[in-house]
């Protein structure tokens, strides 16, 4: 089972009913995470997105279980692709893309 571990920042006093908080929840079973001594330690220096378990921003679940959820990831990929062949061919040169059209994902 994962461990849990709550970090206190100093703009955040308490979770309060009904007030917007947003909490992130770090899985430190993984190898990188072993101990320093204190959990912000271990977690400025050895943490990656991989260790969040979970995101809670404005009291809605950004990430569970490892997973993005509340976003189309799909859609968003699509997009970049799309804005990054769309500059490299105004760019043109040795930027510009082989092709006419975007790659899908």
């Amino acid at each position: 089972m994962a461990q849990r571990h709550w970090v206190s920042r100093p703009r955040t006093r308490s979770i309060t009913l009904g007030r917007l908080d947003d909490i992130d929840l770090v899985r430190a079973d993984d190898l990188i995470m072993v101990p320093y001594g204190f959990v912000e330690g271990m977690i400025a220096r050895n943490a990656r997105a991989a260790n969040l378990d979970t995101v809670i921003i404005d009291s809605r679940i950004m990430k569970r279980a490892g997973k993005i959820t509340g976003l189309d990831v799909e859609k968003i990929m699509e997009d970049i692709a799309r804005e990054t062949f769309d500059a490299r061919r105004c760019i043109g040169d040795v930027f510009a893309p082989a092709g006419d059209t975007a790659p899908k994902f």
